[in-house]
């Protein structure tokens, strides 16, 4: 219940921005408009990818999470391929709260998922503002549609796909046009003071952002529009990727609300893990920096390309928080452990049935065989 009312008043103050910006700029509400439809994409698209992997991703996770390091490159590869971290996350917490897979292949598909989420940033810094992809929205959502009407899972689901980057193409292009019409009305930047209070700033606004728009992905794509256009320094635009990668906790920590002990685990490491990475992508703000420019040289980027950087930077300090991890996390693990401790003994309390083991089917039906047994 609680994780529904703070979704809802998420919801409802991001209405009221929509509303404000409606009444104040026509600018501005284009590039609401684009938000919004990015955003209707990322659920299609999500909603698609769930459709064609239900039971096979959790069954894969299962199977291919049995070492820190193989849980790492699952997450990694699911969400780069899937290009939504929370579906990811939502299910890993479900497997871990159902106890199909440990806390320890857990923590590693979580700190794989926050890796696989910088290839997103590269596609919309590449393609993605570069190339008029509107152009090809159109089709994809006629084709889309087509699809999406067959009785056939596979087609039905393969549609809602195609739907979902239509509209996200959509998204783009409007997001790209209110910025470029901005450009002569709006002064450059966030408000506040420069150095370290600016740098906060940016980070805390950073994370409102992606937990309003529930999406670090339509957060990062408003940053690279913003920067492309001058609206944002590329300071300004570090930080706000900083807080970006912060807000994505949001989502995993309400769905384990109703987790058992170990999926509260699994969403207390995923907070923990992000937190300290921000801390020390924010202490060593400058030498990160200056080693985005070395590895931009050396992988042959375009010269003074920010969108390029920004996206370069976002992976660079998620490596750096993955690899401070990783090889403490079997110890990071038991820690948890100790820190949130949970009765397990009486067989009168479901042990394995929670709210979190029902979102997926068959994560539901093996939680299921696993409380029969239990009692």
């Amino acid at each position: 219940m609680l994780s529904i009312r703070w979704q809802s008043l998420g919801l409802l103050a991001l209405g009221l921005v929509l509303l404000v910006t409606l009444l104040w700029s026509e600018r501005v509400t284009g590039i609401a408009a684009g938000v919004a439809l990015f955003l209707f994409g990322m659920g299609l698209l999500e909603q698609g990818m769930k459709g064609l992997t239900e039971g096979r991703l959790g069954s894969a996770l299962g199977r291919l999470t049995d070492g820190p390091g193989k849980s790492v490159v699952f997450g990694f590869l699911s969400t780069a391929v899937m290009q939504s971290s929370s579906l990811v996350s939502l299910l890993t917490i479900s497997l871990v709260s159902a106890q199909m897979i440990s806390l320890v292949a857990g923590i590693g598909v979580v700190l794989g998922t926050n890796l696989g989420t910088t290839t997103g940033a590269w596609l919309l810094a590449g393609p993605g503002l570069r190339l008029s992809i509107s152009a090809y929205a159109l089709p994809l959502l006629v084709l889309g549609v087509v699809l999406k009407l067959s009785a056939d899972a596979w087609l039905h689901h393969t549609g809602r796909i195609l739907l979902g980057i239509g509209f996200l193409f959509l998204g783009i292009a409007g997001m790209q046009t209110g910025f470029q019409g901005l450009e002569a009305g709006v002064a450059p930047g966030l408000p506040g003071a420069d150095g370290l209070p600016g740098l906060l700033l940016a980070v805390v606004t950073g994370m409102v952002l992606t937990v309003l728009l529930q999406s670090s992905h339509a957060t990062l794509m408003l940053i690279l529009a913003a920067l492309a256009s001058g609206q944002l320094d590329y300071e300004q635009a570090l930080g706000l990727a900083i807080g970006a990668n912060l807000g994505t906790t949001v989502t995993a920590t309400l769905a384990s609300l109703g987790a058992h002990g170990s999926g509260k685990r699994l969403a207390a490491a995923h907070v923990l893990f992000n937190a300290v990475t921000a801390l020390v992508a924010v202490a060593l703000l400058d030498p990160l920096r200056l080693l985005v420019d070395v590895l931009a040289g050396l992988l042959l980027l375009p010269e003074g390309d920010p969108l390029f950087r920004l996206a370069l930077f976002h992976t660079v300090f998620n490596a750096l928080g993955l690899l401070l991890f990783l090889p403490f996390i079997r110890q990071f693990a038991r820690q948890l452990e100790r820190w949130l401790p949970f009765e397990t003994g009486r067989t009168a309390q479901p042990l394995f049935l929670h709210r979190t083991a029902t979102r997926v089917p068959s994560v539901a039906i093996a939680a299921a065989r696993n409380e029969i047994q239990h009692l």
